[in-house]
């Protein structure tokens, strides 16, 4: 899926798999150090996702409302009870979240970034499990053919033809789960 950002997350909002134009969509949290996860970025580098994300409280509410479900199903899952304990000791925002016990999954939707090369842009997105046993889902970004957002995406693939075209196996692949310096 070379035309559409795809990216591949665990229950804890772990980046597992992305293809390019996934790392390129979601750049600033691929420049991040530490665990690539979804959730430190959007709480412990708030300052740049609120930038990416400009309805970053919807996102924030949907993430801890999302790790709500994972904590319910996976309650002696230790790397989910460490990145919940990492974010309610560094982030207010986090805890204020996480005190409404809010429980809630979003499975298809349309989400706003603002990019550094291609600007603001509202894309739709599909969330799908990989397989029924698996907390793996996939979110691909599907912008209508023939419009200013599928221009963009054109545009963003254009700027990142060389990554794609030398890109190795072990570039292309997020840092692994354990690779943490956020501790």
């Amino acid at each position: 899926m070379d035309h559409l950002p795809a990216v591949v997350f665990n229950g804890r909002f772990d980046i597992l798999a992305a293809n390019t134009l996934g790392r390129a969509l979601l750049a600033p949290m691929f420049d991040r150090p530490g665990r690539l996860n979804c959730a430190l970025f959007l709480f412990l580098d708030e300052p740049r996702a609120r930038d990416l994300f400009p309805a970053w409280d919807l996102i924030t509410a949907d993430t801890v409302a999302t790790l709500r479900i994972e904590a319910g199903l996976h309650p002696d899952d230790p790397d989910l009870t460490e990145l919940i304990g990492q974010l309610a000791t560094r982030s207010t925002e986090f805890r204020k979240r996480w005190a409404t016990n809010d429980v809630r999954t979003a499975r298809a939707g349309s989400k706003t970034f603002r990019h550094p090369l291609i600007g603001e842009i509202t894309l739709p997105y599909e969330t799908l499990r990989i397989d029924a046993a698996s907390s793996q889902i996939i979110s691909v970004y599907t912008p209508q053919p023939g419009t200013p957002e599928a221009d963009a995406i054109r545009l963003l693939a254009s700027w990142n033809a060389d990554d794609q075209r030398n890109n190795n196996p072990a570039e292309g692949t997020p840092r692994r789960h354990d690779d943490r310096q956020d501790r």
